[in-house]
C-alpha cells in the first residue's frame, strides 16, 4: 500500500552553525531557482566543455543556474535537508554537463567500492531528465563517491527499470567542503522532443542520498506516500536551442564457448565437449519526431546471471525477469498490465526466443533438443513526439527449430518442434493535460508458418488488443483522485486439436463437468474472448481508499505473446486505510489498512474470499516491518484442474517482511508467511531471510537461505479413472524445499568487478493418504472423499476399488525429490563507455528421485556427488558511435 524508500545511513551526526555557513558560501550561486509553486531552473548554453576531473573549477560553471534549497523527503518529509547541496547544469556542443556539490564533512562519506547499478549502503548523487515532459517517464543517471555509475528508466510516474544502461560519463572528487561530482551526458543518449518555435522545456530534479543518515533530499520535493514521483519534478525551461540529437550506434558482439558435460557415451547425439562460436551486433538510429529505430541481427540474449530454481506444482506458469537489453529499453512503453501485478500482461518478452513448445517423440531411444529459439532479427520503432504521442512497435522473427532423433533402429531423423514465428507488438499512448490523463491502444499479433506435425499443438495465429486511459483529478495538485481502466480482446485461431488443448489449460478448464455457462468444443478452430479492469482510488492525504473490478470471459486468452494465469474470471477488490509519513516520537512512517477481495466464474461461482488487515511501520532507528493478517473463507475452488468445484474450508493467513537499518556492516532483511486451513493436516509455513555483510569498502557478502514447510491434505494428484468416467485423486502431501542462495561481490575499480553466485537448492514431497473425490460440494469434509490404499508397482499407484480384479483407478508415484546447484562467476569489465568483456564460468548440477523423502545432509551430499556441467564464455562487446 504504501512505498517506501529505505535509504542508507550511519550513525546521525551534525555540522555547528558556523561551520555550515563557512561551507555554503565558498560556492557562489549564479542563479535562483524559484521556491514557490514548481521548481524552475534555466538553461544555458555555453562554449568549452569543462574538463571531466570532478572539480567545479572550470569556466563554464561560473554563469550556470544553480538549483539549491534542496528538501529532505526521507525520514522527515519537507524540512531542510541536514547538508547543503548545489547542482548546476549547462549545454555544450552535443552534451549536457551537470556539477552538483554535496557539502560535508570529508571524513564522513560514505563510498564503498562496488558494481555498476549498485546503490547499497553508499552516498549517492542523481540527476533525473524527463526530456519529453510528460510528467511520467524519467531517465535517472547517479554515481556514488566511489565513481561507481548507476541508471535506470523511470515509467508510469512511479515505476522503475534499473536494467536500463545508457553510454555517459562522470567523474568524482573530494575536497575540504565535501565531494563533487560532474556528469557528461550526450543528448544522444538521452529521450526528448524538440518543438520549433517554442519554449523548450524540460522535467528535471536532482537527489542527494547521504548514507549514513539514512536521508535522501531533492531540489524539486517529492512527497511521499503519494504514489507519485516523476509528476513532482521541478521545470528546466529556456532550452528551446536544443536540436535533435543525431544517434547513429552500432555494438556488435563475439562470444565464444566451451561446455563439459555429463552423458550417456551411447547416446549418438552426446558430446562430452562441446564449443560454441556467435557473433551479431546491435544498432540503434535515431529518426525525427523524438523516435529511435532499433535494430538486432542474430542478437547474443544468454543470461549472464542464472534463474532461480524451482519446483512447480501450481499448475501455472512462473514468470521470470526481463534482462535482455533489446527488450529492456523502453519497456515501460509496451508495458500494458491485464491485472495489478506485472505477472500477467498482454506483452510478456520472454516468449520470445523461449524454449520450443512441442517436444519431440518421446519413444525415441535418443533425442537431442534445442534449449531455446533463435532470434534471427529484430527491430523496434519507440520514442515520443513533441506533441505527447507515444509510439512504440516491435517485429521479431524467430526460426524453425528442430530435434535430432535417433529411433531404436539407429536412424536418424530431425523432427520440427518449434515452426518459424513472427511476433508484432504496436502500442500508441496519448498524453493530456499535462501528463495527468491519457488515452492509449496496444495491438498484438503471432503469426507461426509452416507448421507442419506442430499444428497439433500450436495456434497458427494469435491476436490481442487493448484500449486503456488514466485520468489524475482533485485536490490542490490535480492528483488526489485517480482512475483508470482498460478493455482487451483476444482471438486465437488453429486447429481442432489446438484449440481444445487451448480450451482444456490451466487457464480455461472448459471441460469442467459442472460448468453449465461452458462450452466445450472439440470441432471449432477459433477461440475468442475480452477482459476489462477499473480502477478508482484516493492516493494522496491521510484516508486512502479505492475499488478494482477485473473480468475475463471464458474465452480470453492472450498466452501466445502476453501472459495470463485464468480466464472465465472477475474480482472485486476494495480497500481502505490510513498513513502517517511525517516522523513522529515511535515511527519514522507508519500505515493501516483493511483490505477484502473475491473471484468468481461467470457461472456466478465464488472460487476466492479473503479480508485482511494489513500494517506497516518503521521505527525512529531505522528497523521496519509489515504484516498482513487475513482470514480466508470456505469457497467453491478448481482444485480438481479440469474436473468439478470443490468445496474447501476456510485458512488463516499472515505474511510478513522485515529489514534494520542499512547503514551498518551486517545488514538483515526477510519475509515470512503462515497459512493455516480449517482442513485436518493442511498449513504452510515459510521464512526467508537474508543478511548482506560488508567486510571491507570493496566486497559484499549475501547470504540468502531459505526453507518451506507444507502439508496438504488434498493436494491434487491426477484424473486417473481406468473408464470412460472421470476420477479426481488427491493426495496428503508433505513437502521440504530449502535453498541457500549466496553472492559475493567484489570490485577492484568503478569498471572492473568480480562477481560469485551460488543457489543449492533442495525440495522433496510425499504423497500418502490417497482419496478419490466422490462429492465435490458436500458440506462436511469427510463426505467428499472416498479414501483408498493403492498399490506401487514400477513406481506406478493402482487401485481396485470394488473388488472386481479389474484396475480401476491408475496413476505415477507423485512423489518427488528434486535436487538443484546453480552457480556462475562473472568478471565484468567496462573497458570504455559501452564496451565490455564478460569471463563468466557457470556450473550446474540436477538430480531427482521419485520417492526418496526429505533427508538435509543426505540429500545436499547426494546432489554435491553429481558429476556437474561447466560452461565457459567469453564475450566481447564494442559500442561504437557515429
Amino acid at each position: 500500500m504504501l512505498s517506501l524508500l529505505v535509504l542508507l545511513s550511519l550513525p546521525q551526526q551534525s555540522v555547528p552553525r558556523s561551520e555550515a555557513a563557512r561551507l555554503t558560501s565558498q560556492i557562489p550561486a549564479a542563479a535562483e531557482s524559484s521556491t514557490v509553486g514548481i521548481r524552475v531552473l534555466r538553461g544555458a548554453s555555453v562554449v568549452g566543455a569543462p574538463r571531466l576531473d570532478g572539480r567545479l573549477d572550470d569556466p563554464a560553471w561560473a554563469n550556470a543556474a544553480v538549483a539549491t534549497d534542496f528538501t529532505e523527503n526521507y525520514p522527515q518529509n519537507g524540512v531542510a535537508p541536514s547538508r547543503r547541496t548545489e547542482a548546476r547544469l549547462v549545454f555544450v556542443g552535443d552534451a549536457l554537463y551537470v556539477g552538483i556539490r554535496a557539502f560535508d564533512s570529508p571524513d564522513s562519506i560514505v563510498a564503498p567500492l562496488m558494481r555498476r547499478d549498485s546503490r547499497d549502503n553508499t552516498d549517492m548523487l542523481q540527476v533525473l531528465i524527463d526530456g519529453f515532459h510528460d510528467r511520467r517517464t524519467a531517465l535517472e543517471f547517479g554515481v556514488t563517491p566511489a565513481g561507481v555509475k548507476f541508471d535506470s528508466y523511470h515509467y508510469d510516474d512511479v515505476h522503475l527499470d534499473d536494467s536500463w544502461d545508457a553510454v555517459w560519463d562522470v567523474a568524482v572528487a573530494r575536497d575540504s567542503l565535501g565531494w563533487t561530482a560532474e556528469f557528461r551526458i550526450p543528448l544522444s543518449q538521452l529521450r526528448y522532443s524538440v518543438s520549433p518555435g517554442r519554449r523548450g522545456t524540460w522535467g528535471i530534479n536532482f537527489y542527494r542520498n547521504i548514507s549514513r543518515r539514512q536521508e535522501w533530499s531533492s531540489w524539486a520535493p517529492v512527497r511521499l506516500g503519494e504514489h507519485r514521483e516523476v509528476s513532482q519534478f521541478g521545470e528546466l525551461t529556456d532550452i528551446d536551442f536544443l536540436k535533435p540529437a543525431p544517434r547513429r550506434e552500432i555494438t556488435p558482439y563475439v562470444s565464444t564457448s566451451v561446455t563439459r558435460s555429463p552423458g550417456n557415451a551411447a547416446d549418438p547425439f552426446f558430446q562430452r565437449t562441446a564449443f560454441q562460436r556467435s557473433g551479431g551486433f546491435d544498432a540503434k538510429l535515431g529518426l525525427s519526431g523524438g523516435l529511435t529505430l532499433d535494430l538486432t541481427v542474430h542478437p547474443d540474449f544468454g543470461q549472464v546471471e542464472a534463474d532461480p530454481s524451482e519446483v512447480n506444482l501450481s499448475g501455472f506458469e512462473t514468470t521470470l525477469q526481463e534482462r535482455r537489453p533489446f527488450f529492456v529499453e523502453n519497456s515501460g512503453l509496451f508495458s500494458l498490465p491485464i491485472y495489478e501485478s506485472p505477472d500477467e500482461v498482454l506483452f510478456y518478452p520472454r516468449r520470445i526466443s523461449r524454449a520450443p513448445e512441442v517436444s519431440a517423440d518421446s519413444t525415441a531411444a535418443y533425442v537431442r533438443e534445442p534449449q531455446q529459439t533463435t532470434i534471427i532479427g529484430a527491430a523496434k520503432l519507440s520514442g515520443k513526439t513533441a506533441g505527447g504521442l507515444s509510439v512504440g512497435v516491435l517485429e521479431a522473427v524467430t526460426g524453425a527449430e528442430f530435434a535430432d532423433v535417433s529411433d531404436t533402429l539407429g536412424r536418424r531423423l530431425r523432427q520440427l518442434v518449434e515452426p518459424t514465428t513472427s511476433y508484432t507488438v504496436a502500442r500508441v499512448q496519448k498524453d493530456l493535460r499535462a501528463g495527468k490523463s491519457a488515452i492509449g491502444g496496444m495491438l498484438t499479433g503471432t503469426n507461426r508458418f509452416n507448421l507442419g506435425p506442430t499444428g497439433s499443438e500450436l495456434h497458427d495465429d494469435a491476436y490481442s488488443a487493448g484500449l486503456d486511459f488514466r485520468h489524475r483529478f482533485g485536490g490542490q495538485n490535480g492528483s488526489t483522485y485517480e482512475v483508470f481502466g482498460a478493455l482487451f480482446a483476444s482471438a486465437v485461431h488453429g486447429s481442432a486439436h489446438a484449440i481444445a488443448e487451448t480450451e482444456r489449460s490451466s487457464a480455461h478448464y472448459f471441460q469442467r463437468p459442472d460448468a453449465d455457462h461452458l462450452k466445450y468444443d472439440t470441432t471449432q478452430t477459433l477461440l475468442t474472448g475480452y477482459g476489462a479492469r477499473l480502477q478508482f482510488d484516493r492516493g494522496t492525504g491521510r484516508l486512502r481508499y479505492g475499488n478494482a473490478i477485473y473480468t475475463r470471459t471464458p474465452g480470453f486468452d492472450v498466452n501466445d505473446i502476453g501472459i495470463q494465469k485464468v480466464a472465465d474470471w472477475s474480482e472485486d477488490f476494495i480497500w481502505v486505510g490510513t498513513t502517517q509519513v511525517t516522523p513522529g516520537p515511535v515511527f519514522n512512517n507508519w500505515s493501516l489498512f483493511t483490505n477484502t477481495w473475491s473471484w468468481w466464474t461467470y457461472g456466478g461461482e465464488r472460487t476466492f474470499s479473503q479480508l485482511n488487515v494489513d500494517l506497516q511501520g518503521e521505527l525512529r532507528n531505522f528497523w521496519g516491518s509489515s504484516l498482513r493478517l487475513g482470514r480466508r473463507l470456505p469457497a467453491h475452488t478448481l482444485r480438481l484442474r479440469g474436473g468439478p468445484l470443490l468445496n474447501e474450508e476456510g485458512a488463516w493467513v499472515a505474511f510478513g517482511s522485515f529489514y534494520s537499518p542499512q547503514q551498518t556492516v551486517i545488514r538483515l532483511n526477510g519475509s515470512y508467511s503462515v497459512v493455516k486451513s480449517d482442513a485436518p493436516g493442511t498449513f504452510s509455513t515459510s521464512f526467508s531471510p537474508t543478511i548482506v555483510w560488508q567486510p571491507w569498502t570493496s566486497a559484499i557478502v549475501t547470504m540468502g537461505p531459505s526453507i518451506t514447510r507444507e502439508k496438504n491434505d488434498i493436494f491434487y494428484v491426477a484424473q486417473a479413472g481406468t473408464g470412460a468416467n472421470p476420477r479426481y485423486v488427491l493426495g496428503a502431501l508433505d513437502r521440504t524445499t530449502t535453498a541457500l542462495t549466496s553472492r559475493l561481490d567484489l570490485a577492484f575499480s568503478p569498471t572492473l568487478t568480480l562477481q560469485l553466485y551460488g543457489q543449492p537448492f533442495l525440495s522433496a514431497g510425499k504423497y500418502t493418504d490417497f482419496k478419490e473425490v466422490v462429492a465435490p460440494r458436500a458440506g462436511n469434509y469427510a463426505d467428499r472423499f472416498r479414501r483408498f490404499s493403492p498399490q506401487l508397482s514400477d513406481d506406478v499407484y493402482k487401485a481396485d476399488l470394488n473388488g472386481d480384479g479389474v484396475t480401476d483407478i491408475t496413476f505415477d508415484n507423485p512423489a518427488f525429490n528434486v535436487k538443484d546447484f546453480r552457480s556462475n562467476v562473472v568478471v565484468r569489465w567496462e573497458y570504455r563507455p559501452g564496451s565490455t568483456l564478460f569471463v563468466v564460468w557457470s556450473q550446474g548440477r540436477h538430480s531427482d528421485s521419485d520417492a526418496t523423502p526429505f533427508r538435509l545432509s543426505r540429500d545436499a551430499g547426494e546432489l554435491f556427488r553429481t558429476v556437474p556441467e561447466n560452461v565457459l564464455l567469453l564475450k566481447m562487446t564494442r559500442w561504437m558511435s557515429f
